[in-house]
């Protein structure tokens, strides 16, 4: 093959190259393209993690085999603050927790959607609690250290209220 042959037939190798690799670059560029405009309709995990710039975790979705399906929110030293979920029994929960991961503040629904709100000491012991029923008595309550209940005010299902403090009842 003469040089001049073989000058030939590299421009047609390396044309055919070309149109090959434009081709190629365009293929890639209509996928990276189309892939990034369209958003998956179904994302499906067990658990979903997410994490800070340092990889510490800071937000789990999880679902369990129970039927139990939840969210924390963990601080930047790993303890959670924020937990709210669903029971298999359908009953709802948000609890706050403080920086030693214990429980402070929690706001509860029942199946049945009576819903309480319970405030903790550091020692994990109910010190205020409300609550509305279904059938319509409500009542917050403060209690002593001790688990004695200091004050209570309540309505009945009849709308009529009532003040209680250690022993004495108002209206009597």
């Amino acid at each position: 093959m003469s040089m001049e042959q073989r000058i030939e037939s590299l421009e047609r190798s390396l044309a055919r190259t070309r149109r090959l690799n434009l081709g190629l670059l365009l293929g890639l560029s209509a996928l990276v393209v189309g892939g990034a405009r369209s958003e998956p309709e179904v994302l499906t995990a067990r658990e979903l993690v997410i994490v800070d710039g340092e990889g510490r975790r800071r937000v789990m979705i999880t679902g369990d085999d129970q039927g139990m399906a939840g969210m924390r929110i963990f601080d930047e030293d790993g303890v959670s603050r924020i937990s709210s979920g669903v029971a298999a029994n359908n009953a709802s929960y948000t609890q706050w927790f403080d920086s030693q991961g214990r429980s402070r503040l929690a706001a509860l629904c029942s199946q049945t959607g009576e819903s309480s709100f319970q405030w903790r000491d550091a020692d994990n012991r109910l010190r205020i609690g409300a609550a509305t029923l279904n059938n319509g008595e409500s009542s917050m309550m403060w209690i002593a250290p001790n688990g004695t209940r200091q004050v209570r005010m309540l309505t009945d299902a009849n709308g009529l209220a009532k003040f209680v403090c250690g022993d004495r009842t108002w209206p009597e």
